[in-house]
């Protein structure tokens, strides 16, 4: 009896841990120290209502993932994490001596933010927050001296007499262990005896979880029992040594039947609610060490664990499952065959085969390279480099020297292949322990792969093209179809009892009545009929596996017609090549592949989870952060004119596959559409005019499955120049503006009024005296009409008829709008002034600028003229000069007149001034120039005047 007892728990410790799940290894993933930004000592893992894990690390606080990146957040009073909780809504963690929850900062970081202010002084002297749990709406912690309850408003302490070992959720209440005490149960805030559990006095209690009606208790010396709340029983499992050899530490549900134990020295123990052990994870399957301090289930049914030396991402829940080089498997397969309870991978470094009980094994430690294999009936024979080897249930056989490249089993007999060997195809028949060969035919082909149906040999010859060979009168028959350049000819084979041929550009398949290979659409896949097929196998009728365009699909005849999924096996075939398709037992299926061999449990498994897709930041400039993603912001967010200039990243809460989710996105009143699918993670805008824009965001993981949108509102101000108080002042300047013109225009108006009136004074000043002198000479004719005075007062009124003219022709020039400008008035000023010096016979000499470049306005014209013109005549009438010089110039914005004769003078100030002199000094005043008067009776007159234009 000892015997058997101690046999049977060698074959536990030893043999289990090699026990797989649905014969293969789960998908496997470690974090190392420098990945997770962390210290190697991890001890809790939480995942809150966006999709963020968090992690409890020894050294570095918290740390959260996010799917892109990892943060770590030290605590406000130290920097060790021993437990996690999410409690309404909240993530609570704990420490040492400090516990609080995470919340978010002015920029939206997560935070931690601690409550052990709240506590008095006497409460706040504790140790490390080792275990949390929630009952009756209320969080509590467990210290080994205390016991926090976080009510409402309140945190309640309870302090036991002696230390506190653990702290359990049962059901809607709290179980603690109490150190040599046993079991309690927190009611009231006060301790009540847990019934019957006196046996938990000394045996330290590390899980309970619930089980259907009861509760599953694990300890480290009667390890797994049932509780129903009165009385404990033993729960019988495969598990209960190991589990007790390698110390139990925590447990969680995988799934509703399965259950994962986390131990101090012996990795993950899996069993199922029957106690079934389903496998055992350790250091040889992947783990970074086999010390395991938590385990954690996230929204996607993916196992975490908390370890010593890291962390790992197990997908423990899903169908596929992979063997690779971590278990011993090497090579690129050639084929994947199983017999009995074994299944049988040949490859490129020898023949392996799995069972549900057994590690992958090495066939009679072959190192024989193998090239093909094929099964008929209860045999498998694989062609490899050290012959034809022969595979039974009772082991394997060499049962040839000869080396075949490609092998098919035939259909009449176990015991018939055929084989390719140098460009010639074989008939091979094992007769007693001898193979016999027959030729069926020979040439220079290379033939990559054959098929039997019936009584012909169908083979490729991934250049040439098909061929179809009968066995018994060996003609043959050769087959094209028009193929992409570089595509080839790659897999024959049957489907629905048709012959089929994969290729480079699709699927084609054998039409008897035309005697040709053409396109096969019966599958409603575009992709089928156009890229490449390299590999399909039928298992039963109305299902059929294709490694079509580098994906594994899925196509079953539903209702008459086929459909064609893919999404679900996304994990097989990880941008590999998979050279192998095969039947596995019941509905499962094997794929072989340059980077492992896939086993698929359950072909009808579907994706059915909801992720989150997070914004994960907002930079300005991409360098100042504004928004963490963390929490919804507190107000809505406005951005100056010059900080349009934005960056977003985000990432998608799905663990599975995180490098293989793809996002689109869009900015509402900047984009019309969403964006193509890609792997970025994060999105830059430049340049974002004015307005309230949202970016929205959304992910899609591994299966293709859609997860939420997310998205961010906010508002680009105008630039100060496009704001309201701007456009305020427009309005002000653009009024002033119209005021000013309206002013500019009312002052023109009242301008030409003035000069209208100037105008006529003139007129009446310079012709009304004029006109009244020639009136009064025409009376004094008419009145003495035969006195001898009537001839000179016809030539006074002669005299002053041509004056008047005169006076008028000078108005009328000075107003003509067409004369404004200085050539035209000095011009004038040119010839007036020669014409009157020469017919007074008078030596002249004119100096006349007329380059001047200066506004020249009606009045300033007007007067400057009449002003030269009255100087002009004072020379020449009554100067008695017999010389006049002229001199008129523009120099450094001033212009100055100079009118000087050699005429007899006159005395300043014994001599009154006439009313000439008087005039040019009020039109000298009336343009604000300067003049002056120099006058003698010996030297002559000069007259000098200066004005700034």
């Amino acid at each position: 009896m000892f015997f058997r007892t101690f046999i049977a728990l060698v074959i536990v410790i030893f043999l289990c841990p090699l026990a797989l799940y649905s014969q293969g290894y789960f998908f496997i993933e470690t974090y190392d120290t420098k990945t997770i930004r962390g210290f190697r000592q991890n001890w809790d893992i939480i995942q809150d209502s966006s999709g963020y894990i968090f992690f409890g690390n020894q050294v570095n606080g918290l740390i959260q993932y996010n799917g892109v990146g990892w943060t770590p957040r030290h605590l406000p009073n130290g920097n060790t994490v021993r437990s996690l909780e999410n409690h309404n809504g909240n993530i609570f963690w704990g420490g040492v001596g400090d516990f609080g929850y995470i919340d978010s900062d002015s920029l939206n970081n997560f935070y931690p933010r601690s409550l052990r202010n709240e506590l008095d002084s006497l409460s706040g002297n504790f140790t490390d927050i080792w275990q949390t749990g929630v009952s009756s709406r209320n969080l509590f912690l467990r210290s080994y001296e205390a016991v926090f309850k976080l009510e409402k408003d309140s945190i309640k302490v309870i302090n036991p007499e002696m230390g506190i070992q653990g702290l359990f959720e049962l059901g809607n209440e709290i179980a603690v262990q109490i150190d040599s005490l046993g079991l309690f149960k927190i009611v009231d805030n006060k301790l009540h005896a847990l019934a019957n559990s006196g046996d938990y006095v000394s045996d330290r209690l590390y899980v309970i979880l619930p089980f259907e009606n009861e509760y599953l208790f694990l300890s480290r010396q009667q390890g797994f029992m049932l509780y129903d709340g009165y009385k404990f029983r033993s729960f019988e499992t495969e598990a209960a040594d190991y589990v007790k050899q390698h110390k139990v530490y925590r447990a969680v549900y995988l799934n509703e039947q399965e259950i994962a134990i986390a131990t101090l020295s012996g990795g993950i123990v899996i069993i199922n609610t029957r106690g079934e052990l389903k496998t055992i994870i350790t250091e040889e399957d992947g783990l970074p060490t086999n010390i395991i301090y938590d385990l954690y289930v996230d929204r996607e049914q993916i196992l975490w664990a908390a370890t010593d030396n890291g962390l790992s991402k197990m997908l423990v829940n899903n169908p596929v499952t992979k063997l690779n080089s971590q278990q011993g498997y090497e090579g690129i397969p050639g084929f994947l065959e199983t017999l009995g309870e074994k299944t049988y991978i040949g490859s490129t470094e020898g023949i392996f085969y799995i069972s549900g009980k057994e590690n992958l094994q090495v066939v009679n430690n072959s190192i024989a390279r193998v090239y093909d294999g094929a099964k008929n009936g209860d045999e498998i024979w694989a062609a490899t480099s050290e012959g034809v080897i022969r595979i039974t249930e009772r082991g394997t056989q060499n049962i040839s020297d000869e080396v075949f490249s490609s092998i098919a089993a035939g259909h009449n007999s176990s015991r018939v292949f055929y084989g390719v060997q140098e460009g010639s195809i074989f008939r091979l028949e094992l007769n007693g322990e001898s193979l016999q060969r027959k030729q069926l035919v020979g040439q220079e082909y290379y033939f990559d792969d054959l098929y039997v149906k019936d009584d012909e040999v169908w083979a490729i010859s991934s250049a040439e093209g098909v061929f179809r060979i009968g066995i018994t009168d060996t003609g043959q028959k050769k087959y094209l179809v028009p193929l992409q350049e570089g595509d080839q000819y790659e897999k024959v084979g049957i489907i629905e009892e048709k012959i089929h041929i994969g290729t480079g550009s699709g699927l084609y398949t054998y039409d008897t009545q035309l005697d040709s290979l053409v396109i096969d659409s019966t599958f409603n896949d575009p992709e089928l009929t156009s890229m490449q097929v390299n590999r399909f196998k039928q298992c039963q009728s109305g299902e059929v596996w294709f490694r079509n365009n580098r994906k594994i699909k899925r196509a079953v005849l539903k209702d008459g017609s086929w459909e064609v999924t893919e999404d679900p096996y996304r994990l097989i075939d990880e941008g590999e090549s998979i050279t192998t398709i095969t039947c596995g037992e019941g509905n499962s299926m094997w794929f072989g592949g340059s980077a492992g061999i896939y086993h698929l449990s359950n072909p009808d498994w579907e994706y059915n989870h909801t992720f989150n897709t997070n914004i994960t930041g907002l930079l300005v400039h991409n360098d100042s952060l504004i928004y963490g993603g963390y929490g919804e912001p507190e107000t809505d967010f406005e951005l100056l004119f010059k900080d349009n200039e934005l960056r977003f990243t985000y990432a998608a809460a799905s663990y599975i596959a995180p490098e293989e989710n793809r996002y689109r996105v869009r900015l509402k009143g900047y984009d019309n559409n969403w964006s193509s699918w890609t792997a970025e993670t994060e999105k830059d805008y430049t340049f974002i005019p004015e307005g309230t824009y949202t970016f929205e965001v959304q992910g899609r993981n591994v299966y293709h499955k859609l997860g939420t949108i997310d998205s961010f509102t906010f508002t680009v101000l105008p630039p100060w120049y496009r704001t309201v108080w701007a456009y305020i002042a427009y309005v002000l300047l653009a009024g002033s503006i119209i005021y000013a013109l309206y002013r500019f225009r009312i002052n023109n108006i009242l301008r030409e009024q003035r000069v209208r009136n100037r105008i006529a004074s003139d007129l009446h000043d310079e012709v009304s005296a004029t006109l009244s002198s020639i009136s009064y000479f025409a009376e004094a004719i008419k009145k003495s009409p035969g006195n001898g005075q009537g001839r000179r007062f016809v030539n006074l009124i002669s005299e002053s008829a041509n004056d008047a003219k005169e006076k008028i022709t000078d108005i009328i020039w000075s107003i003509d709008p067409e004369n404004d400008d200085w050539i035209d008035l000095l011009s004038k000023c040119r010839r007036f002034a020669s014409d009157l010096l020469e017919s007074k016979n008078i030596a002249y000499e004119l100096n006349i600028d007329e380059s001047i470049n200066r506004p020249l306005d009606l009045q300033l014209r007007q007067h400057l003229w009449l002003i030269f013109k009255e100087m002009i005549t004072n020379a020449a009438r009554h100067s008695e000069a017999d010389r006049v010089d002229i001199r008129l110039t523009y120099e450094l914005g001033e212009l100055t007149m100079v009118v000087q004769d050699n005429g007899k003078g006159f005395n300043k100030d014994a001599d009154s001034e006439g009313n000439g002199i008087e005039n040019i000094r009020n039109r000298a005043k009336k343009i604000k120039a300067e003049i002056i008067l120099e006058s003698d009776i010996k030297i002559g007159t000069r007259w000098i005047l200066k004005k700034k234009l």
